[in-house]
C-alpha cells in the first residue's frame, strides 16, 4: 500500500513507479525510443532537403536530325545545331547527343528520362518567320512515366525554360529583323507617290456627281418650294387673318360680356341671399324647433302617458267591479243594465287601445321626431349652414376670382397672342419663303457650281500629298546592327519580371520540414506507447483516482516527448543547417504536437487497448497525412479532405510551422497552439474517464473466467 501511495507527488516529478524505471533493464529500448523521430524526419528531410541541386545528373537524350535551310535572301540557316551547342554548352540537364534510334530505347529502358528531338524542317519554320506563311518550328520532347512521374514533371519544367528561352532568341532575331527592313520601307515610299494619280480619277467622279445628282436635285428642291411651300404658308397667313383671329376676339367678347358678368351675379346671390337664408334657417332649427320638439317629447312622456295609464286602470277597475252584476241574471235582463255594461266594457277596451297608442306609437313617434329634429336635422342644418357658409361661399369666391381674375386676362392675352405675333409671324413666314428661301435656294444652285470648280483644287491637293509623301520618306528611321540587335532584344522579350518574396525559404527542405516533423513526431509517440504502458493496470485496484493513474503513465511520455523534440531540434539546427525564423515559438509548438500526440494515442490505448488503439492512431496518422496539405498547398486537395483538413492536427501544426521556420508568428501559429491545447486536454480527460470507467469488474473481465454453477 506504500508504494501504491507512493504516486504522491512527494516521491518525485515522475512517481514512485515511474514507468521511466523499467527502462533499466533495457537501456536500448529508451535510445530507440529517443532517435525514431530524428531517424525518421532526418531521413526524409536529408532526401527532401534540395533536390534542384542535383538535376544535372538526370540523363536527357538529344537528337538533332535538323537540316540547314537558306532564308528568303539567300542567307543560310543552321539553327538546329546552333540550338544543340548552346545547350551542351549550358547544361541544365545531362544532355547526351544520340541517334533517334537510341533516344527511343533508352527512353524505353530508363537509361534516359526523356528525349529531346531538334525535328528536320526545324531550319526552314525558323526561315519562315516575316513571310506571308510563318511556321513555328517545332521541337520533340518524349517522356516516360515509367521511368518516375516527379521525373517527368522536373523536366517538363525544363523542357519550357528552354522554349521560352529559344523562342526569345528567335523572337529577338526576327525583331532584328523587321527593324533593319525599315530601310527597305524607306525605299518603298518614295513609290507611294505614283498612288496620288489616282485620286485626279477621284475628282473627276466627284465632278460628274454634282453635275448629274446634285444640280438636278437643287432643281427640284426649287421647284417643291415654288408650288407646294410658298402657297402653304400663304394660306396658313390667310387662315389666321380670315377665322383665327376673329374668333379669338369673339370669345373675348363671350368671356367678358356675358360668362364674367354672371359668375358676379352667382357671387352676389350666394352671398347676399342663400348664404343669410341658410344661417336663418340653421336659427329658426335649433332655436325654435328643436326645443318645441324637446318640449312635446317631455309632455307626451311626462303627462299624457300617465294620464292614459290611469285612465285605463280606472276603466279596468269599473270593469272589474261590474262582476256581481254580470253574475245577476235578473239585472241583466234590464236593458238599461246589459247598455250600461257594454259601455263600460267599451270604455276599458277603449282606454286600453288609447293607452296601447299613446304608450306604443305616440311615444316612438315622438321620440323619432325628437331624436329626428335634435339629432339628425340639428346636425343637417349645421352642416348645411356650414356647407353653404364655408365652402359653397369659397367656391363661389374662387370661381369668380378665377374666371375675373385668370380667365378674362388669359383670353385677353391668348387674343392679344393671335392678332400680335402669331398672326403677324405667319405673315412673315409666307414673306420669307417667298422673298427669301426661294432666293436661297438659287444660290445653292450657284454654289454648286462653286464646288464643281473645287474638284480642280482637289486635285491640285493630290500632287501636294505626293510630295508630302515624298518628305516623310525621309522620316522613315533607319536602323544600325547595333541599334536593330538591341530593339529586337528588347521586342522578343518585351517584360522584365521582377520577383520579390515576403518571406522566402531557403531550401526545399524548409518547406517540407512542416510536413515531415509532425509526421516524425507522431511515428516517435507510437514507439512511446510501444515501450510505455499507456496506464498500469495495478492501479484499478489500487485506492488511486484515474486521474492520477493517467498522469502517472503521461508524464514519463512527456518526458520522452522532451527529450525526442531536443534530440531532434538539435541535430536538426547543427547539422543541417535548418533556418528558423522564430526559434522560441517553433520549439514551443513542436513540444506541443508531441504532447498532444502522445496524449491522443494514450487515449486511444486507453479506450480501445493497447493493439486496437495503435490501429486507430495508425488510421489517425494517415487521415492527417492526407488532408495536412505537405507537399502541394491543401487549396489543391479533393473537396472532402479539403474539408476535413482543419478538423486534424497536422494541418495547424504544419501552418505553425510555417510561420515559425518561414515567415513569423501570425494567426495561424496561435489557432494551432489553442488547437493542440484542447487536443491534449481532450484526450486526458478521454484517457481519465475511460480509465474511471475500466475499474469497474464484471465477471467477465476475470481472468480466468470464473464459472459460476
Amino acid at each position: 500500500m506504500d508504494k501504491v501511495k507512493g504516486l504522491t507527488p512527494h516521491r518525485g516529478i515522475l512517481g514512485y513507479n515511474s514507468e521511466i524505471r523499467r527502462f533499466r533493464a533495457y537501456p536500448a529500448m529508451l535510445v530507440v525510443v529517443v532517435l525514431i523521430p530524428l531517424f525518421y524526419g532526418g531521413m526524409f528531410l536529408w532526401s527532401f532537403w534540395n533536390p534542384t541541386e542535383n538535376i544535372d545528373h538526370m540523363k536527357v537524350a538529344l537528337v538533332n536530325e535538323d537540316r540547314p535551310a537558306a532564308a528568303q535572301d539567300g542567307t543560310p540557316i543552321d539553327a538546329g545545331t546552333q540550338f544543340v551547342d548552346k545547350l551542351v554548352n549550358t547544361p541544365s540537364v545531362d544532355w547526351e547527343r544520340v541517334s533517334a534510334q537510341e533516344a527511343a530505347k533508352g527512353v524505353e529502358d530508363g537509361t534516359y528520362f526523356a528525349s529531346l528531338t531538334v525535328p528536320a524542317d526545324f531550319s526552314r519554320s525558323v526561315a519562315t518567320v516575316a513571310t506571308d506563311h510563318p511556321v513555328k518550328a517545332p521541337l520533340d520532347v518524349q517522356y516516360n512515366d515509367a521511368n518516375g512521374g516527379t521525373a517527368g514533371t522536373i523536366l517538363e519544367s525544363v523542357m519550357q525554360r528552354v522554349h521560352a528561352t529559344l523562342s526569345q532568341t528567335i523572337g529577338a532575331q526576327s525583331a532584328d529583323k523587321l527593324f533593319v527592313s525599315l530601310g527597305t520601307i524607306h525605299d518603298r515610299m518614295g513609290e507611294a507617290a505614283d498612288g496620288s494619280n489616282q485620286l485626279v480619277d477621284g475628282a473627276h467622279q466627284l465632278d460628274d456627281g454634282i453635275t448629274q445628282q446634285l444640280a438636278p436635285g437643287v432643281d427640284e428642291l426649287q421647284s417643291k418650294v415654288g408650288t407646294e411651300l410658298a402657297p402653304g404658308a400663304r394660306q396658313l397667313a390667310d387662315g389666321v387673318n380670315d377665322q383665327l383671329a376673329p374668333g379669338a376676339q369673339e370669345l373675348r367678347d363671350q368671356v367678358g360680356g356675358t360668362l364674367a358678368p354672371g359668375v358676379t351675379e352667382l357671387h352676389d346671390k350666394v352671398h347676399g341671399q342663400l348664404a343669410p337664408g341658410v344661417t336663418e334657417l340653421n336659427s329658426k332649427v335649433t332655436g325654435e324647433l328643436a326645443p318645441g320638439v324637446r318640449e312635446l317629447h317631455d309632455k307626451v312622456h311626462g303627462q299624457l302617458a300617465p294620464g292614459a295609464q290611469q285612465l285605463a286602470d280606472g276603466n279596468r277597475e269599473l270593469q272589474q267591479k261590474l262582476g256581481p252584476v254580470l253574475d245577476n241574471p235578473l239585472a241583466m235582463q234590464i236593458p238599461a243594465v246589459r247598455d250600461l255594461v257594454d259601455g263600460i266594457n267599451q270604455l276599458a277596451d277603449g282606454s286600453a287601445q288609447l293607452n296601447a297608442g299613446i304608450q306604443n306609437d305616440l311615444a316612438d313617434g315622438v321620440d323619432r321626431l325628437d331624436q329626428g329634429v335634435n339629432g339628425d336635422l340639428v346636425a343637417g342644418v349645421r352642416q348645411l349652414d356650414q356647407g353653404v357658409n364655408g365652402d359653397l361661399v369659397d367656391g363661389v369666391d374662387r370661381l369668380d376670382q378665377g374666371v375675373n381674375g385668370q380667365l378674362v386676362p388669359g383670353v385677353d392675352r391668348l387674343a392679344d397672342g393671335i392678332t400680335g405675333e402669331l398672326q403677324p409671324g405667319a405673315n412673315r413666314l409666307a414673306d420669307g419663303i417667298e422673298g427669301q428661301l426661294v432666293p436661297g435656294i438659287a444660290k445653292l444652285r450657284d454654289g454648286t457650281t462653286q464646288l464643281r470648280d473645287g474638284s480642280g483644287r482637289l486635285l491640285a491637293g493630290t500632287t501636294t500629298l505626293r510630295d508630302g509623301i515624298t518628305e516623310g520618306r525621309d522620316q522613315v528611321p533607319v536602323f544600325t546592327e547595333q541599334t536593330a540587335q538591341a530593339n529586337g532584344d528588347v521586342v522578343g522579350s518585351p517584360v522584365d519580371l521582377r520577383e520579390n518574396w515576403l518571406h522566402k525559404q531557403m531550401s526545399y527542405g524548409e518547406g517540407v520540414a512542416p510536413y515531415f516533423l509532425p509526421l516524425a513526431l507522431f511515428i516517435g509517440g507510437i514507439f512511446i506507447w510501444q515501450a510505455l504502458r499507456p496506464i498500469n493496470r495495478r492501479h484499478f485496484a489500487a485506492p488511486v483516482s484515474a486521474t492520477k493513474a493517467v498522469l502517472h503513465s503521461f508524464r514519463p511520455a512527456m518526458l520522452l516527448c522532451v527529450v525526442q523534440v531536443a534530440v531532434l531540434v538539435g541535430v536538426l539546427l547543427a547539422v543541417s543547417g535548418l533556418s528558423v525564423s522564430a526559434l522560441l515559438p517553433w520549439l514551443g509548438v513542436t513540444l506541443l504536437a508531441a504532447f498532444s500526440f502522445a496524449a491522443f494515442q494514450q487515449a486511444a490505448a486507453v479506450v480501445a487497448g493497447d493493439a486496437p488503439g495503435r490501429f486507430v492512431s495508425i488510421v489517425y496518422l494517415i487521415l492527417n497525412l492526407a488532408t495536412a496539405g505537405g507537399t502541394y498547398p491543401s487549396a489543391t486537395l479533393p473537396s472532402p479532405l479539403k474539408e476535413l483538413g482543419p478538423l486534424l492536427p497536422f494541418y495547424h501544426v504544419g501552418a505553425a510551422m510555417r510561420e515559425t521556420l518561414t515567415g513569423g508568428v501570425g494567426q495561424g501559429y496561435w489557432i494551432a497552439v489553442g488547437y493542440l491545447l484542447l487536443l491534449t486536454l481532450g484526450s486526458l480527460a478521454v484517457s481519465v474517464v475511460a480509465a474511471a470507467w475500466r475499474r469497474v469488474y464484471t465477471v467477465g473481465s476475470l481472468h480466468p473466467a470464473i464459472r459460476i454453477g
